[in-house]
């Protein structure tokens, strides 16, 4: 089994206990220090002010906060530490969310657990690292003819590259979520985008997402 020169400090965040203790036996036979673990979205946030660890495996699915505002507390807190997503999410909203909170690597559970190395070695090494499977998600072809949305599909689109639900930009705009819903799928035909994935990456390109 190869493992990496260095000790690397990780931080194992997922819900699951075993995944957890079978991540942490797997990381530390090739070389990684695993410097805490959690298994709830604030203890998250703690264990890593704590400890600052290098990298923080995460998953997007713990209790009391969504793993998109977990990236983004880790990103002002502990701006150092590195993200990677290691998730077992298949809900196209939560992971347009998680992309446009811009962690540093995306592996799914149902992926082969050699990317989620290769994401470590990446992210470690000062780069970013997504997974062929979520790839196929950001693969898209989306018209440049962005004056073609109208205004209020343009304040949508701002909203959602702020990682507003549809509830809170109907909240913001003052219009019921059902005309929010219309006004997403209205956008996303004209840009020829197809999920919320795309949305997100799209986002991100267009210098909205903060």
């Amino acid at each position: 089994m190869e493992a990496v020169a260095s000790h690397t400090r990780i931080v194992l965040a997922d819900d699951h206990d075993a995944v957890r203790g079978l991540l942490k036996r797997v990381l530390e036979q090739r070389g990684y220090a695993i410097v805490g673990e959690a298994g709830r979205a604030l203890e998250t946030i703690l264990v890593c002010e704590r400890t600052t660890p290098a990298v923080v495996v995460l998953d997007l699915l713990m209790p009391e906060l969504c793993g998109a505002e977990v990236i983004r507390r880790l990103r002002v807190r502990i701006p150092l530490s590195r993200v990677v997503v290691f998730s077992g999410a298949v809900d196209d909203n939560a992971l347009g969310d998680a992309v446009l909170a811009r962690p540093h690597g995306f592996v799914k559970k149902s992926d082969p657990l050699n990317l989620l190395f290769s994401a470590l070695q990446v992210v470690e090494a000062g780069g970013r690292f997504f997974s062929p499977s979520i790839d196929r998600l950001l693969d898209y072809n989306p018209s440049p003819q962005v004056h073609n949305l109208s205004s209020r599909e343009v304040e949508v689109l701002h909203l959602i590259a702020q990682g507003k639900t549809n509830k809170e930009i109907g909240q913001s705009l003052g219009i019921s979520t059902k005309t929010v819903d219309n006004h997403r799928t209205r956008l996303m035909r004209k840009l020829n985008l197809h999920n919320a994935v795309q949305v997100a990456r799209y986002a991100i390109q267009l210098g909205l997402a903060s």
